[in-house]
């Protein structure tokens, strides 16, 4: 079981505990969080999200996002984009882990170039596909990353990361499964067919909303969002939660699965789930 979210940014405290509480109920394999930890990449804010990330028991891959980068800084910005992430976060900004049946890659997008675009060099690309490639058939192969390659329907601010069809032939060539992302402040779930309907290989594609900051977007404005993620032998099943203030926990709000190995249709497209209760 997975748990992905995204914009630790300036916590809720109450959805903060709630999430806590929760991911110490469930106690996924792993805990992914694919960016924007902090608000504007400051010394404070940086200790928050490590505070927040150490109270995770489960195994975790953590992605920087562009807020991770300093902004108004522009010395910083340039000559140092990552201090405050490689001191409090992790040294390294390209992760890896692999288990029996899964083996999931971190990989950094942001740049210091732009201020929201986000890009994958060759060697980033290389690096995954040395850490994907060759897995036993069975395993299941996620790449994390901050910038998203399909944009959310409706979704109109900010374009997909660069050269991403280019990026997506390395990714299909690997066998990924599954592109796990945020960015665009908003849930969505989805495959890469849904964007690029000649791919040669469909990959699940679930962008994280935000889970306990005040930073979502369009349909997702002023809501806090979390994805949890069943991987089996012959599907996939990704539960979308989102916070109740009447019962003051998330709910399970809708649910899409896909049949495995080949990712391709979606048995249930969405199934609404807003009146029931996580068991």
């Amino acid at each position: 079981m997975l748990i992905s979210l995204t914009y630790i940014l300036a916590l809720l405290p109450r959805r903060a505990d709630a999430l806590l509480t929760e991911l110490q109920r469930i106690g996924p394999n792993l805990v992914i969080i694919s960016g924007d930890l902090t608000q504007r990449a400051r010394e404070e804010q940086y200790q928050q999200a490590r505070q927040f990330l150490d109270s995770i028991r489960s195994p975790k891959i953590v992605v920087p996002g562009n807020h991770d980068v300093p902004l108004w800084n522009v010395y910083d910005r340039f000559f140092h984009p990552l201090d405050g992430y490689k001191k409090y976060i992790s040294a390294e900004v390209n992760t890896s882990y692999i288990e029996d049946g899964l083996a999931a890659v971190g990989l950094n997008s942001t740049r210091s170039f732009t201020i929201k675009g986000g890009r994958l060099s060759k060697e980033q690309l290389d690096w995954a596909r040395a850490r994907l490639s060759n897995r036993p058939e069975e395993t299941f192969k996620i790449v994390v990353v901050h910038h998203h390659f399909i944009p959310p329907l409706g979704f109109k601010k900010g374009g997909v990361i660069a050269d991403a069809r280019e990026a997506l032939v390395v990714l299909e060539e690997c066998g990924t499964d599954m592109i796990l992302s945020g960015h665009t402040h908003r849930c969505y779930i989805g495959n890469t067919l849904d964007f690029y309907s000649q791919a040669r290989r469909s990959i699940i594609v679930v962008n994280a909303g935000t889970a306990i900051s005040l930073r979502g977007r369009s349909r997702e404005a002023k809501k806090n969002t979390y994805n949890l993620i069943e991987i089996y032998r012959d599907r996939v099943l990704i539960i979308h939660l989102i916070w109740s203030d009447d019962r003051q926990q998330f709910a399970a709000f809708s649910a899409h699965l896909f049949p495995r190995p080949d990712n391709r249709t979606p048995y249930l497209e969405r199934i609404d789930l807003s009146d029931s209760k996580l068991s």
